[in-house]
This record gives structure tokens, sequence and C-alpha cells, in this order.
């Protein structure tokens, strides 16, 4: 495998995540999915927090995570071990920008939370800056 083939993959991964979004959205919007379900204040209270709190840990994580794990990847002598390890942090770094904004998608339609909403413009605003590019890869594995 080289960088072409990982950025591809990574390319793959980005895009079907795009594709999941999409996909939940429609399933509310045409009504297979229900709206509305509104859990107790409470319960709604506990999972705002939740939600603001795991925005605010994996969002950085998602933008900059791999630049902390890059030092173990670079130390790894295969270059085969490296590319993989650097495929596993990397599908990691994107995953996390993309649970958050499912989250925060499924969290807008299922109660009405605006909040919901603006964990979402600012997940969907991230995943932009986390597209894959091979000087991107490249630059993480020098």
């Amino acid at each position: 495998m080289d960088i072409k083939d990982l950025v591809k993959k990574l390319r793959t991964v980005h895009i079907a995540q795009y594709i999941s979004i999409a996909l939940i959205i429609s399933l509310f919007a045409l009504g297979i999915l229900p709206k509305g379900k509104m859990p107790e204040s409470s319960t709604l209270y506990v999972i705002h927090v939740a939600l603001i709190l795991l925005t605010l840990s994996l969002i950085p994580l998602s933008i900059t995570g791999i630049k902390k794990v890059s030092e173990h990847i670079l130390s790894i002598e295969d270059q085969t071990e490296q590319y993989t390890a650097y495929w596993k942090w990397a599908v990691l770094r994107l995953g996390a920008c993309d649970f958050i904004l499912l989250a925060s998608i499924i969290m807008y339609y299922v109660a009405g939370s605006q909040i919901g909403r603006y964990c979402a413009i600012i997940a969907f605003v991230c995943m932009l800056y986390t597209y894959p590019t091979e000087n991107s890869v490249r630059k993480d594995l020098e």
C-alpha cells in the first residue's frame, strides 16, 4: 500500500460519512424515523450536556488528533505497518467528527433541540476541514 491508496481509502470513508448523514436526514424528512419523541426535561438536559461535552472533546481530536499520535506511527520501522497504524488512527479521527454529527442530527430531529442543531453545524464545518489530501497524509507521515 502506498500513500495514494491510503488517501483513496480515507476519501472513501469520508464520502461514506456524508452519505450516511444524508441517509439519516432523509429518513427523518420522509417520516420513516419518528420525529419529536421528546424525553422528559431532566433526561433531555443530561443528553444536551453530554452532547456539548462530546462536541467540545471530539472536535479538537478530529482536527488535530493525528498529530499527537504521529510520533508513535513514525517510530514503526515497517512501512506497511506504519500505513496500517496511520489508517486506523485516521479512521478514528474521521469517525469522531462523524459520530458527533450523527448524534447531533438525531438529537435535533428526535427532541427538536436547538443545541443539536448548533452541534451539528459545528461538526459539519469540522468535517470540511478533515478531508484527506495527499499533502496532508505526507505531512503527517514525515
